[in-house]
């Protein structure tokens, strides 16, 4: 609200100063932040849908250990590898020439047979885990399993020195 007050100014003309109340602006202007902050969509969290197997009545799918890769997680970011039941480890990366080209190059050969094992150590990293499995999401890839360390995979392990 606006009020108009007129000074004198040493019997000349009649100064007028406009005052201005700014309350109901201020006011106004807290209304706005407010409904803007609780109205806002913050970023949702992305997540990716894991694909679990069906409940099949105890019986095992048959896995050809020929068309089998298995990915070994370890500290550091690295990543090894095993084809079928190889006593031998490989060493790959997560680059576009690692694991992507491993997984290609194995589903190319015997797509029907075709299946990822993926095991981590204790000291691997969560978002290495990640990595493969949008890796395989890529691909289109749903023959895959998650499975723990068996002891021999820990000689295996132990024989690239580490823990």
């Amino acid at each position: 609200m606006a009020q108009e007050i007129q000074v004198k100014n040493n019997g000349k003309r009649k100064k007028t100063i406009i005052r201005m109340d700014m309350t109901p602006m201020v006011d106004l202007g807290f209304l706005l932040v407010t409904f803007f902050i609780l109205t806002s969509v913050y970023a949702t969290p992305k997540a990716m849908k894991l694909q679990m197997p069906q409940k099949m009545n105890h019986a095992k799918m048959p896995v050809f250990a020929s068309g089998t890769l298995t990915f070994f997680l370890a500290q550091d970011n690295l990543v090894f590898y095993q084809k079928g039941l190889a006593p031998k480890l490989y060493l790959t990366n997560f680059s576009a020439n690692g694991i992507a080209k491993l997984i290609e190059e194995k589903q190319r050969q015997n797509p029907e047979k075709f299946f990822v094992v993926i095991k981590a150590t204790s000291k691997a990293k969560y978002k290495n885990l990640i990595d493969v499995l949008d890796e395989l999401k890529v691909r289109n890839l749903a023959n895959f399993a998650i499975t723990d360390l068996t002891a021999q995979d820990k000689i295996l392990l132990a024989a690239q020195n580490l823990p």
